[in-house]
């Protein structure tokens, strides 16, 4: 089977999930907006679990009481990381959105490398802590930008950006985790764990806060697109996303996620007529650029390098 079209299609789903996240966000709360996406991801999961590992499944599941802990404050993570995230596109933008997630994958790696040896020696370099440099300095331009906005809009930007912030520390430690949380229980159980958890625990939140109740307030099919938006995330991040890293290498994975935030630019100018300033785009350029100095750099200097003395030797 030929996998080469396998990256462009996990772009262009993923860049279109953020903007449905995004108008989702605008017709319910975080809290009940997850409750549902998680729960209905987690159903959806579950049973393409039970039609690949049927009888198996039960014995995957963890048996010691540490790692059954380790799984609720997993949980209890992703909660605060999804709750947080859906609030601040609610305030900011898709295009806002995606530029924290592109702005995560550095920082979560710097406290990878502080945690994990494995880590630390893949990623120790002049060329990460440059490309560092570059993303902090992007997003406090990025973040900065709404200087000749009206107060009330650039107050909803600043507490977008508040709340997106809060979203990527949690999904700091969240991501570390996973990463040691995968090397004693399958990843299918990590994500079948979470997706229930969230979503049963976020639900009863909702029933008990009272915001449950606008789902009776909205037409039956915000409530399918809803539904829609947990199972395309599942689909997207989970089904797509492990095969891109399977078949094509996690390179070509990083590559992609670097050029999320160009192409949900895109769709979100079509779908959800956002606009992009001069200076978010001066910020967003900044964290990419620092962004592929993290992951390449190294890589695309040893590549010049050998060209170089190529060259010369030639």
């Amino acid at each position: 089977m030929n996998y080469s079209h396998l990256p462009i299609l996990f772009l262009i789903l993923t860049s279109m999930a953020i903007p449905i996240l995004r108008y989702t966000s605008l017709l319910f709360s975080p809290i009940t907006n997850n409750g549902i996406r998680f729960l209905s991801g987690g159903i959806f999961l579950l049973i393409i679990a039970l039609c690949r590992y049927r009888s198996k499944l039960p014995a995957l599941f963890p048996k010691q009481k540490y790692i059954w802990s380790l799984l609720i404050c997993c949980s209890f993570l992703m909660s605060i990381n999804m709750v947080y995230f859906i609030k601040g596109l609610s305030l900011s933008s898709a295009f806002t959105g995606s530029i924290f997630t592109t702005f995560g994958i550095p920082v979560t790696t710097l406290f990878a490398m502080l945690l994990f040896p494995d880590e630390r020696k893949k990623s120790y370099n002049i060329f990460f802590f440059i490309g560092m440099i570059i993303c902090i300095i992007g997003s406090m331009i990025f973040i900065n930008q709404n200087n000749n906005i009206h107060s009330n809009s650039n107050n909803r930007f600043t507490s977008g950006t508040l709340f997106l912030s809060i979203s990527i520390c949690s999904q700091i430690i969240l991501n570390n985790l996973i990463k040691y949380l995968s090397t004693q229980v399958p990843i299918i159980i990590i994500a079948l764990c979470n997706s229930f958890c969230v979503g049963i625990s976020l639900l009863i939140l909702a029933t008990i806060t009272g915001d449950i109740k606008e789902l009776s307030s909205v037409g039956i099919d915000k409530i399918i697109i809803l539904i829609f938006a947990g199972v395309y995330g599942i689909f997207v991040g989970m089904l797509v996303g492990f095969s891109v890293i399977k078949q094509n290498g996690i390179t070509t994975f990083n590559i992609i996620q670097l050029l999320t935030p160009i192409t949900t630019a895109i769709f979100s100018y079509f779908i959800m007529k956002e606009n992009i300033s001069f200076t978010q785009f001066l910020g967003s350029s900044m964290i990419l650029l620092g962004a592929y100095f993290c992951v390449f750099g190294k890589h695309t200097f040893n590549v010049l390098l050998n060209k170089y003395n190529n060259k010369n030797l030639g």
